[in-house]
């Protein structure tokens, strides 16, 4: 049955289990020192590739008839998502993409799980966890 917790202290860094657990998609069993090296990598990529590069041209976001994630929104999701998630060894996102509304939605995907983070302009953050399809686990981490 879904849960659904209001609590404004829920963070990636105080959530360490809910129904969809310590899947393969949120954190890998055991790494080499040459795949914690591709993780850094990967989350370097999220970063620059993704972030930062949709901070400096919001441009693109306005030809396509989408608000762009603001600045604050985008310091929102490093703070809240990527920081910890990196630092408790998580793997990378499969998808980052934006909102219609200026939000930011991290796709995490593997076997059955689907994992979705979004972190709305409005400064809110959700977390909802999917197996087959089926809503497990929805959190409002801020």
């Amino acid at each position: 049955m879904p849960t659904e917790s209001a609590s404004s202290s829920m963070t990636a860094e105080t959530v360490a289990y809910t129904e969809c657990g310590e899947s393969s998609a949120t954190r890998p069993s055991e790494l080499s020192q040459n795949d914690t090296a591709k993780l850094g990598d990967q989350w370097g990529k999220v970063l620059d590739e993704q972030l930062i590069e949709w901070a400096n041209h919001p441009e693109d976001f306005i030809e396509e008839g989408l608000v762009p994630p603001s600045h604050d929104t985008i310091q929102l999701a490093f703070k809240h998502v990527l920081k910890p998630f990196q630092a408790q060894g998580h793997m990378p996102p499969s998808h980052v993409v934006p909102d219609a509304n200026g939000g930011i939605v991290f796709e995490l995907r593997s076997n059955d799980a689907f994992e979705s983070i979004r972190v709305q302009a409005d400064g809110h953050i959700e977390y909802c966890c999917f197996r087959s399809g089926r809503l497990v686990d929805c959190q409002n981490w801020r």
